[in-house]
């Protein structure tokens, strides 16, 4: 397996130094529990009424370290 952050080789999902570039206390990363189309309906229920061709509805999220996972918000992510 390679780390998806570092591209190094890793016995787990993330090694220790692509944890460490997200966060210095990060010493695990749950994966992202929202299934693709769950992102989508999340992106669309959060958009703006702009609407720009070409340009897709975006999610914010922000990193968690005590629960290590990443959690939607709706600003400054």
């Amino acid at each position: 397996m390679r780390c998806p952050l570092t591209y190094d080789d890793c016995p787990g999902r993330y090694s220790s130094l692509g944890l460490k570039k997200l966060s210095v206390n990060l010493t695990d990363l749950h994966d992202f529990p929202y299934s693709a189309e769950e992102q989508r309906r999340e992106a669309a229920a959060r958009a703006t009424k702009i609407s720009i061709q070409g340009i897709q509805p975006k999610l914010s999220v922000r990193l968690n370290v005590k629960r290590q996972t990443f959690e939607i918000i709706d600003k400054q992510g």
